[in-house]
């Protein structure tokens, strides 16, 4: 029977109900079957289910002596749901660092709308590897072009504006082409002018 039907029975029921209490029959389907308006049917009850326990009741027993129910059952211990990720936290860190500097670096130049190849400098092969992971979010989130990874030792190429983005790894922009000299001077000047 439809919840909100004209007939007379259905709001009598309805005005003597707890209004948003509702239990829902579902019959069992088959693998086959699909289940359809017609076969799903809302009535209104005095009582509400306690969800949680019926969901719980319906999950299979991890062991034999699991408790029978939802409320006795003991509170999970931080050391069973271990979410926490080293490795994961770490690249998300080197991520966000090295985004904020290049997005600095682009500020500092105006270099809003272009986008410039960027160098990353790193002091060890392992901030080398979690830089050279990352790299493809680096670029997708500071709109970059390329970001590549300097090998140990090796130097940013000339004309490079230089930001720290940890004490393990500093990015370089390529600036050859895209700046103009004598206008970064003009601000710098403008800036030292204003500082004394």
């Amino acid at each position: 029977m439809p919840l909100y039907s004209s007939s007379s029975d259905n709001i009598w029921e309805l005005s003597r109900a707890t209004p948003g209490i509702f239990k829902i029959h579902l019959p069992k389907f088959h693998s086959e079957e699909m289940a359809s308006e017609r076969q799903c049917q809302v009535q209104p009850t005095f009582l509400m289910p306690f969800v949680t326990e019926e969901l719980f009741q319906r999950l299979p027993r991890r062991t034999p002596q699991a408790p029978p129910s939802l409320c006795v059952t003991a509170y999970p211990e931080p050391s069973e749901c271990s979410w926490k990720d080293p490795e994961a936290e770490a690249a998300f860190e080197l991520t966000l660092s090295i985004t904020r500097a290049v997005r600095s670096l682009r500020a500092d130049y105006n270099l809003t709308w272009i986008r410039p190849d960027y160098f990353l400098e790193v002091a060890d092969e392992a901030t080398g590897a979690l830089a050279s992971a990352v790299s493809g979010y680096v670029q997708t989130l500071a709109r970059a072009g390329i970001v590549a990874v300097l090998a140990l030792g090796a130097s940013a190429p000339q004309g490079c504006a230089v930001a720290l983005a940890s004490d393990r790894c500093s990015v370089h922009l390529q600036q050859q082409g895209l700046v103009d000299p004598a206008q970064e001077l003009g601000k710098l000047q403008a800036k030292h002018d204003e500082a004394q």
